[in-house]
């Protein structure tokens, strides 16, 4: 028997500095469930992408300067929760 499991993600978009809508290529979103704030995700991003921000009554990592990501996964390697969905770079 399989068992399934849904992970409940939220796909973040945000405006650009230059007022674009911005559309994650390789952020994808966070697992607001999962995640605990621990704000390892924030610190490693080498590119200040990331910051931790309350969505409701959580604090959970949003996205804060989306231009600046890179695509390294730093944040999702750095995330001991497994909530930060990072996409595959494309070289």
């Amino acid at each position: 028997m399989a068992e399934l499991s849904i992970i409940s993600l939220k796909v973040q978009t945000s405006i650009t500095k230059a007022g674009k809508l911005w559309i994650p290529k390789y952020f994808l979103g966070c697992d607001e469930d999962k995640c605990i704030s621990c704000g390892q995700c924030v610190q490693t991003c080498p590119r200040g992408v990331l910051k931790l921000d309350r969505i409701g009554t959580r604090i959970v990592s949003t996205i804060s300067d989306p231009d600046n990501c890179i695509g390294c996964t730093a944040c999702m390697n750095a995330c001991k929760n497994q909530c930060i969905i990072c996409a595959a770079k494309r070289l």
